[in-house]
């Protein structure tokens, strides 16, 4: 297969994920021949209690796709892994915001601390101890809980146990690499991602209309090859090249 014919290829992808959403979409707002069966049949407006709050974490997933593919191709920026920015939004949602960042900020202290004395451990023995390490530090909260008798401490251990402990072992080996600029640097991408995704599931009726409309979930995978095909520009990682190559006579105190 030549390189025109996977352009064209993609190309029919992209119109295909857009065009079908669409097209079902209109069949049910119209109430046009198939619109009763697909309310009826491909919608969950009708899960409640722990079964909706399930669904929408799922339906929660590729939208932080799109965010995460936009901040890496379209911006430029490097997170520390695709998911990690997912898993901290779902940490940041069960925790809040404000909470999460401090937490998880503290996390990342602490096995920054840990990591020289464990470095030249074997890998299974290094995640290992990362794990029982996170998970220690996660009792924290609770038995804070108990001493002061307040339960916002407490609830801070709701933060994904597997979630903290992937993000603190990409920050470690990203530090031992690269340094610490360039794990700080990937932290604040990660983060920055994870916030914008949150702010994108708090707007008001989002998640019920992806409840509402399973199908736009097509759509939003053609939104992700749209980046990919389209918009990526790496706009941030050409700046930074850009000002780097400028002899210093060239760069302004004002850049």
């Amino acid at each position: 297969m030549n390189k025109r014919t996977k352009l064209k290829d993609r190309r029919c992808f992209i119109i295909l994920a857009f065009a079908l959403p669409a097209a079902l979409v209109i069949t049910r707002l119209a109430s046009l021949p198939g619109a009763e069966l697909l309310d009826r049949f491909f919608t969950f407006t009708q899960t409640s209690g722990r079964l909706r709050i399930h669904t929408e974490e799922i339906l929660f997933v590729p939208l932080c796709a799109i965010v995460v593919s936009f901040f890496r191709l379209t911006l430029g920026l490097r997170v520390l892994s695709p998911f990690r920015p997912i898993l901290i939004a779902i940490g940041f949602r069960a925790v809040g915001v404000p909470a999460g960042i401090v937490f998880l900020a503290s996390a990342l202290a602490l096995i920054s601390l840990v990591r020289p004395f464990i470095q030249r451990s074997h890998t299974f023995t290094r995640l290992s101890i990362t794990l029982s390490m996170v998970a220690i530090f996660m009792l924290a909260p609770v038995l804070a809980g108990q001493w002061l008798g307040g339960g916002r401490l407490s609830r801070l251990s709701y933060f994904p146990l597997i979630a903290l402990c992937l993000t603190c072992e990409s920050f470690a080996a990203v530090l031992e690499k690269e340094g610490a600029g360039a794990a700080l640097a990937r932290t604040c991408s990660t983060v920055g991602a994870a916030l914008v995704i949150i702010a994108i599931s708090r707007i008001p009726g989002g998640l019920e209309l992806l409840l509402r409309f399973p199908e736009l979930l097509i759509a939003q995978i053609g939104s992700i090859v749209l980046i990919e095909k389209r918009f990526n520009l790496r706009l941030l990682a050409k700046l930074k090249t850009a000002a780097i190559s400028r002899p210093d006579s060239e760069v302004s105190v004002f850049s």
